[in-house]
């Protein structure tokens, strides 16, 4: 069973380059980094069907100020 996550914002998707984000599928595989925002998705395919995955997408962002 595959899954694909799309990121469905023009509007800030220049905000983009200022983050890192990563991706945990819920199956216990290993966390993956997001390094690539084209295309607009990301997928994963998970080895059984019928069960429930729990995905867990994680965003660092840093801001600074310029004073």
């Amino acid at each position: 069973y595959t899954v694909n996550v799309y990121n469905t914002s023009e509007t800030y998707l220049k905000f983009l380059e200022f983050s890192t984000y990563q991706v945990d599928w819920g199956d216990g595989t290993t966390i993956q980094p997001i390094t690539n925002f084209a295309p607009n998705f990301i997928s994963h395919t998970y080895p059984i069907q019928n069960k429930t995955y729990e995905i867990t997408l994680t965003q660092n962002i840093c801001f600074t100020a310029i004073l």
